[in-house]
């Protein structure tokens, strides 16, 4: 399984690893651990939904409003479509665009549609079958359809005769007039035990000449005796790092420079944290399990670290993390 950032950030296109041989094929289409530990998601998949078109069919834009958001892993069983993904969440820095990839029963791949984003297609071959889990039962209560051919969104669709829409979705809203998503708040803390998140405190001149964080003033923030200091920068959006735990090495990591996201799991709950502010630093004391990812193109990420580098302190299989979990619990 392969996992590819597209142009929406926490939007992932999955590519399956396939076996051939004379029989024909087989691939995992969906395996929850193996999802779980390479995106960082961890949700519970309550509905699968499945829908044949026939070409030309435009089914969108369709989500549903808080607190009945879903999640949807979508795939194509045969055919192909144009898939399309349109960001609503207001503090977005992608808030009113979208992304499209082609899906295909060919490709065996499959597209993760977070919650917080509109979603349709459209039928390119003769029929196509369409399946998708969702992490939310329907409710028609919640629903929401933003009219295909919104101006506002001006949606590139492939150059077809005129599409074939439902009554229902021909009356979708305008996306100024559509219900969005509004940030949670900032300051919630992070679920996962052994991380918090700080601010850093700031100064600056009587001139406009720019803000100082000095690391002496962070005695009472600073939970630990500095021993390392590294970097990570001129990473590609596409990278993931990480994908290990440390015993007893304390961290704290800043993004000085642009911005990206870590995935935290302390072995029952999996958040994603974006550094994304010189003066807002990731705090991480106890062991969890961690990947980086989503680094944006100037991103630098600064690592203050409790040791120097000591390969015995990594435990890099996460079923050893987990039974490392119970052994000090």
């Amino acid at each position: 399984m392969k996992i590819v950032n597209q142009a929406l950030p926490d939007v992932l296109l999955i590519e399956p690893e396939l076996f051939n041989d004379e029989r024909g094929f087989f691939f995992e289409s969906f395996n929850q651990r193996k999802f779980k530990s390479l995106t960082g998601i961890k949700n519970n998949f309550v509905q699968d939904n499945h829908s044949k078109s026939k070409k030309g069919v435009l089914r969108g834009m369709h989500y549903q409003q808080e607190p009945k958001a879903q999640g949807k892993l979508v795939k194509v069983i045969s055919g192909e479509i144009y898939d399309v993904v349109v960001d609503l969440r207001k503090w977005s820095k992608t808030f009113g665009q979208y992304c499209a990839t082609t899906l295909s029963s060919e490709s065996k791949c499959t597209l993760w549609v977070p919650p917080g984003f509109a979603h349709g297609f459209l039928t390119l071959s003769e029929t196509a079958e369409v399946e998708y889990k969702v992490d939310e039962y329907y409710d028609p209560s919640h629903e929401v359809c933003i009219i295909w051919n919104d101006e506002t969104l001006n949606i590139k669709w492939p150059d077809q005769a005129e599409p074939i829409v439902s009554d229902k979705d021909q009356r979708g809203v305008p996306f100024l007039e559509a219900a969005h998503f509004e940030e949670k708040a900032a300051a919630k803390p992070i679920v996962a035990k052994g991380a918090e998140l700080v601010s850093l405190p700031t100064h600056a001149g009587t001139q406009d000449i720019g803000k100082l964080i000095a690391v002496e003033r962070l005695s009472q923030q600073f939970p630990f005796d500095l021993k390392r200091i590294y970097y990570i920068f001129g990473a590609d959006k596409t990278v993931r790092r990480g994908f290990h735990a440390h015993r007893n090495l304390k961290q704290m990591l800043v993004c000085v420079s642009g911005e990206c996201k870590i995935s935290l799991d302390d072995g029952k709950v999996r958040e994603t944290v974006i550094l994304d502010r010189a003066d807002k630093a990731l705090v991480i004391d106890k062991p969890l399990w961690r990947e980086i990812f989503d680094f944006s193109e100037n991103s630098v990420l600064m690592v203050l670290a409790s040791e120097t580098y000591n390969t015995e302190d990594y435990i890099w299989d996460y079923n050893e993390f987990l039974s490392y979990l119970e052994v000090v619990a």
